[in-house]
């Protein structure tokens, strides 16, 4: 780092001018006082800390100044944190204003000056002795510049706090000017505490020339093409834009005469050419106006011209910027082009319009709009169009007039009624858009699309469908009149018999008849007859009453032809209903006999292809909707719904269930979102007609996304074992979340060997006072103080390098097994960190064992400090010892058990461990049998045999059991054993472990030799006791 340059300036205060007030010698450096250092952001003689920032920033102040605790986010207080305190206050502004290379000047709060650097002395030609210590207006220092003073009072006296930034001239020079920047200092209780001022010299010629050379620099990267010309028209220098749109080289076009590019000096007949420019640039200064350019090749283009005379230090300057206005050419012939279509598709056009002005004048009327109204197009221009109105409709159109008036762009569709001119009444459907004029004012335009005739046949209907409800209550059986399955009309008979009042079917689905919402017919299938063009169909069916009873009728329907194509789905019925139940409980009685007499065979026959079925659909639920009802579902929706089985499938009739209503009514609020967009995707909490809710995710999707009324297909799968799993997680992650708020971990921050911050968990574990922590050296937690010293010189040590960076030395495993080392080794981790576990003293002498880790605030900076944290680990040591004893105890039983025990890979079938009643029983060593598999041992009949065993236990996931099964020894004998094989699961986190599943890592064989009391099979065939029966193993990895 360069060495500062020597410090001449000057400190003093306005007491006096050789030292200060207190009698300190003026050779020693002012101090700044605690409360200016803290409104200047610099660290005081007794601030350990900067507590502000300037308010400025000034190349001066370009380097903040940090202290160590700042960076590492502790508080320090009291006499403890001398050691981390900041270089003094005085060091810092010596060297602020030795490297300033613009002027520093202090004013106490008197405005007397305190500090006067070099910089200042060359502009003012003031020495410092002479300044520091007197009034702001003395003979010397800034009394050159009254302007300045001025302001320096103001903001004294105003308390102003915003930063000034000013230029003055010196006196004696015209060329010579100052930029001062005045910046108020205050004290931490708010009172004025002095300016700090900053001067720095403007050479106003060499402003001028750099502010030419950006203006250069600016126009060759600008995009507009931008020639430098002489007084005789000749190109002197052109841009990059200019060069690449001409086709010229920068050689070539230097020199070269404007009238070869520009076409129109070229073809001038005046002879003045570029003269006659040059004579108008002299007397007004620039010139504008459009011409054609010619590029190398010889193509033409338009131009939009702007030249600039400039005259600088005696030099003239010609500046020609060129746009290319081809393309806004061409726009304005589009635009006058659709200005003409528009006025022919408005004059041609079979739908009245209007156009208003900005007043809602009429000012254009087309042909159409006169044969709608019946007036010529002079009796309607300059009228406003609320006098056709009718006088009902007059006061809505106010309304609608005001909002377009208001800036709204168009308005919404309404039904107005204009008078013709022979004073009927036109019905029409208004709408208003305004539109843009050549002018700028704002137009609106009227489109009126004329209805009446519909009106008129509207009226007739109604006055048709009267005559005909009048003929439907004088019929003696119901007669109901559907369009889409709703009902239109209905006559009394077909109310009274089905429970309704008068008028109360009207509007309700036919289908609805069909529903048997009190379960009075469990075993009747309901339904209407099926509509089919041009033919009477009927049917006998079971319908039911608002009450719940059911009535069989005699159903007839017949469509009602429409005249417009396409209209299938919307095709109206007339339905006649009569009432049979009478006689069909008649024919139930006779036929019922028929039916006890059937097939049991045939029974079972239907029962199973009927069951196939169910196997064979989708395992997704399918439900399908139309006009707000269900119409079919499978079998997967039956169990979604807890139904039973067909319930849905066989009679989608009996989708009447109070669950099933609350999952429709679910449903219904997505219909919308379905019609706009054809497709839609929820979560649905479903209730079921058995058991619990559950949750489903359903995507809802029109049969015909261009025709929607055609119904909804909704699929339904069930994920409430994922959103369980979600709760759950919530629920542990909650639970995590409040364990780690709830850590006690020791946490230290030491630094120079010192104990500088403890938390409570410090407290705690060693069982200091909290006051005593100031005057502990770290090492005195050490059981051993060389410990600490030990930890302390790795992290000063080079990082490691390659594969082995942050491994575990040898040694440390091996002492963290045995509870009587006194000390573990410490280990490099990659971030510079160092973990280690000591034996530690409490507060009392007693030890305990301990585990830490320690990191330096900053490696390159050791003094910094390091942040330690502790956890006892006491009991940790104790209870290694016991898990190792216990784990020597249980290898010591398998090893000894009087039955063979072996276990193998799954996926490899290799052995793995054999016990020694396993190589009693084989007659082979473990090393004949470690490593291989069945069919490396045995023979093929007996490993193909023993293979089959292992892979069923796999496949199934429970224990096979092979009673009396022969085993070939390896001296020839044959032992007959009871076998059993079980695979052994390896628990992982987020897996049920459920029989079947693909993480079986092992499997095992238990066997046993038979006694010789088992004459019979069957005394094999129960597990002795003491025999392995659990029906799944699972291995739960630990590590100490």
């Amino acid at each position: 780092m360069a060495e500062f340059p020597s410090v001449t300036h000057r400190t003093g205060s306005h007491d006096s001018p050789g030292g200060s007030a207190s009698g300190t010698p003026a050779s020693a450096p002012a101090v700044v006082s605690n409360e200016r250092a803290l409104a200047l952001g610099l660290p005081g003689s007794l601030d350990p800390l900067p507590v502000a920032r300037p308010a400025a920033r000034d190349p001066v102040f370009s380097q903040p100044l940090v202290a160590v605790p700042d960076l590492l986010g502790l508080s320090t207080a009291g006499d403890g944190t001398a050691a981390l305190a900041a270089r003094p206050a005085d060091t810092v502004i010596e060297t602020l204003l030795a490297a300033a290379h613009i002027g520093l000047a202090l004013f106490d709060r008197d405005l007397n000056y305190r500090l006067w650097n070099n910089c200042l002395e060359e502009i003012f030609d003031a020495p410092a002795d002479a300044v520091l210590g007197r009034a702001v207006d003395a003979d010397k220092g800034l009394n050159q510049l009254p302007d300045l003073i001025a302001e320096l009072r103001r903001i004294h006296e105003l308390g102003e706090r915003t930063p000034i930034e000013r230029e003055y001239p010196l006196p004696g020079s015209q060329l010579q000017w100052v930029r001062v920047k005045l910046a108020p200092v205050f004290a931490i209780d708010g009172r004025f505490d002095g300016v700090l001022l900053t001067c720095e010299r403007i050479d106003r010629e060499r402003f001028a020339q750099n502010s030419l050379g950006a203006l250069r620099q600016a126009l060759e990267s600008v995009g507009e093409m931008v020639f430098e010309i002489d007084g005789q028209g000749l190109v002197l220098d052109a841009n990059d834009a200019a060069r690449q749109r001409l086709g010229y080289e920068r050689d070539s076009l230097v020199g070269m005469s404007l009238a070869q590019i520009d076409t129109g000096l070229a073809t001038d007949t005046t002879g003045g050419g570029f003269g006659l420019l040059y004579e108008q640039l002299q007397v007004r200064g620039s010139y504008q106006g459009d011409t054609r350019y010619k590029t190398r090749f010889g193509a033409e283009f338009a131009v939009e011209t702007v030249l600039q005379r400039v005259q600088h230090d005696g030099r003239e300057f010609i500046l020609l910027l060129a746009r290319d206005v081809g393309v806004r050419k061409k726009a304005e012939s589009d635009l006058t082009e659709s200005a003409e279509r528009f006025r022919a598709l408005f004059d041609e056009s079979p739908v009245a319009a209007l156009l208003l002005d900005s007043e809602f004048r009429l000012i254009g009327i087309n042909r159409a709009a006169c044969q709608t109204l019946g007036y010529d197009v002079d009796e309607l221009l300059g009228r406003d169009p609320e006098t056709l109105l009718h006088a009902d409709d007059r006061a809505s159109h106010r309304q609608a007039r005001a909002e377009m008036q208001s800036g709204a762009i168009e308005s919404e569709s309404a039904e107005r009624r204009f008078m013709h001119r022979d004073g009927r009444v036109v019905w029409t459907k208004l709408s208003m858009r305004a539109i843009a004029s050549e002018s700028g004012l704002r137009h609106v335009l009227l489109v009126l699309e004329n209805f009446t005739d519909r009106k008129i046949f509207e009226e007739q209907l109604q006055v048709a469908l009267r005559d005909q409800q009048t003929l439907f209550e004088t019929m003696s059986v119901g007669v109901a009149q559907t369009m889409s399955s709703k009902i239109l009309l209905a006559n009394r008979e077909f109310a009274e018999m089905f429970g309704y009042s008068d008028g109360e079917v009207i509007g309700m689905p036919l289908w609805d008849l069909c529903i048997d919402r009190h379960h009075r017919a469990p075993n009747e299938v309901s339904g209407m007859p099926v509509v089919r063009a041009n033919q009477t169909t009927s049917g006998e069916v079971v319908l039911f009453r608002r009450d719940g009873e059911p009535v069989w009728c005699l159903v007839q329907a017949r469509p009602i032809q429409s005249e417009e194509p396409g209209l299938e789905a919307l095709r109206e019925a007339i339905y006649t209903f009569q009432n049979v139940s009478e006689s069909k409980r008649h024919r139930e009685a006779l036929s019922r006999s028929l039916h006890e007499l059937k097939d049991q065979g045939e029974e079972l026959q239907s029962a199973l292809a009927q069951q196939q079925l169910i196997f064979d659909t989708a395992l997704v639920g399918l439900l399908f909707v139309r006009d707000g009802r269900p119409v079919r579902a499978n079998s997967a929706m039956e169990d979604l719904l807890a139904c039973e089985p067909g319930a849905l499938v066989s009679q989608m009739q009996l989708f009447s269930h109070p669950t099933d209503q609350l999952l429709l009514a679910s449903l219904s609020e997505h219909f919308t979102r379905i019609h706009d967009t054809g497709v839609t995707e929820f979560e649905l909490h479903m209730f079921r007609r058995k058991g619990a809710p559950i949750w489903v995710a359903v995507q809802g999707r029109a049969v015909n996304s261009e025709r929607p009324e055609l119904g909804y297909i909704f699929a339904f799968v069930n994920v409430d074992e994922r959103k369980r799993s979600e709760r759950e997680l919530r629920a542990t992650l909650s639970e995590l979340q409040l364990i780690f708020d709830n850590a006690l971990v020791a946490v230290l921050y030491v630094a120079n060997d010192l104990i500088v911050k403890a938390n409570a968990a410090t407290e705690q574990l060693f069982g200091y006072d909290a006051r005593d922590w100031d005057e502990l050296q770290i090492s005195s937690l050490f059981a051993a103080a060389s410990d600490w010293d030990d930890i302390r010189e790795l992290p000063l040590a080079e990082a490691e390098t390659g594969d082995d960076a942050g491994a575990v030395p040898e040694a440390m495993s091996d002492a963290s097994v045995d509870p009587d080392v006194d000390a573990e080794p410490k280990t490099k981790v990659p971030d510079g960190g160092v973990s280690f576990e000591r034996r530690m003293r409490r507060a009392d002498g007693t030890t305990f064992w301990c585990a830490g880790y320690g990191r330096p605030i900053d490696p390159t900076a050791p003094d910094r400090g390091v942040i330690l944290t502790l956890v006892d680990v006491d009991a940790r040591r104790r209870s290694e010892e016991e898990l190792r004893r216990v784990r020597n105890y249980l290898d010591l039983v398998v090893e000894n058990l009087p039955v063979l025990v072996s276990v193998r890979e799954a996926e490899s079938g290799r052995f793995v461990s054999l016990n020694r009643a396993g190589e009693t029983m084989t007659g082979l060593t473990r090393d004949q049998v470690i490593g291989r598999t069945w069919g490396e041992i045995y023979a093929r009949q007996f490993a193909d045999l023993y293979l089959e065993l292992d892979r069923k236990a796999l496949s199934s996931g429970t224990q096979v059991d092979r009673p009396r099964d022969v085993m070939l020894r390896a001296d020839g004998k044959r032992l007959t054993i009871n076998q059993r094989v079980v695979p052994l699961f390896e628990s992982e986190p987020g897996r049920s472990g459920a029989a079947g599943d693909s993480n079986a890592r092992y499997v095992m064989s238990i066997s046993m030799t038979c006694p010789k009391r088992c004459a019979q099979k069957r005394h094999c065939a129960k597990p002795r006791r003491g025999f392995v029966s659990s029906q799944r193993i699972s291995i739960n990895w630990c590590s100490s």
